[in-house]
This record gives structure tokens, sequence and C-alpha cells, in this order.
């Protein structure tokens, strides 16, 4: 029981496990989901990144990132917070802003990893002093791309 349990959480963390409760019926091992392996999750692990990590500012948006060559799995680990909500409403609707760029714009920063061997735990933290609250992904997309493509440059030159 124990094995078969075990090949079941495998197929499901790859994607091609189809659930009796999944939604869409298209094979979704392709797509550019940000699955919930890849979120950084637990105040002990933002801690880690914000106390041993480095970090890019653009306007609003700071990133902090560590990485490491040593550590298997290279992998892509990112978290995302939000500095000074007014309240939960506006708090949740600027992580889920960050989320989708963050989305939308990775592939480059997962080629980095595996060409490079580097295993990248990020945080994604944008304040809301600096950001209105009623932003749209217009807003947010040109901020991360900034911070993401600037982290390439760092990461690539180590």
């Amino acid at each position: 029981m124990g094995e078969k349990f075990l090949q079941e959480e495998k197929l499901k963390d790859d994607g091609s496990l189809r659930l009796a409760t999944s939604r869409s019926t298209v094979n979704t091992s392709d797509d550019f989901r940000l699955r919930k392996s890849e979120i950084i999750r637990g105040y002990q692990s933002f801690g880690r990144i914000f106390a041993g990590g480095n970090s890019i500012t653009s306007k609003s948006v700071r990133c902090y990132y560590s990485a490491d060559s040593q550590i298997p799995p290279f992998s892509l680990k990112v978290g995302f917070a939000v500095k000074k909500a007014k309240n939960a409403a506006a708090r949740n609707r600027l992580k889920r802003l960050l989320r989708e760029s963050f989305r939308l714009h990775r592939q480059a920063l997962k080629n980095l990893c595996i060409t490079t061997n580097t295993r990248i735990e990020l945080v994604l933290l944008i304040d809301t002093k600096k950001t209105p609250a009623k932003s749209s992904l217009k807003d947010i997309d040109p901020l991360v791309m900034d911070i993401l493509s600037r982290l390439i440059q760092v990461l690539s030159d180590k």
C-alpha cells in the first residue's frame, strides 16, 4: 500500500495523473501552472531567505533570493508577500497579481536553474505604499519582468 501511494504522489506532482475531481480533460503536463510544490510557505522558510539571501529592488517590488549549487534538487521555488496592506482583500489581490506575473515570465529563470544546476529560492515582496491597491496586471508585470531579468543577469554572472 505504501508503494502505491508514493507512485500516485509522484504522478500527481508530474501532472500525469488525472483525478476524478479535475475540471480539465486535456493533458496538463505541458501547461504553465505554478504548482504547490514550487511555492515557498511558512514563516521559517521566508525568514531563512530574508536573512541569508541577497536582494534586488525595483520601484515597489523587492526580490530576496538565495542560490545554491551544492544542494539538489536543482529547482526554482518562489514565495509571495505583501507589505502593509490595508486589508486582506487588497493583500490577496496584490499577491494574486504577483503570482500571475511571475508565472508568465518564470521560464527563463527555470532554464537557468537547469543549465547551471542551481537551486534558486526567491521571495517577491510588494510594498503597498508605493503601489496602489487598485493596481492591475499591466502595472505589476513590468516591475516583475525587470526584477526577473536583473536576477537572471546576476545569477548568470556567478
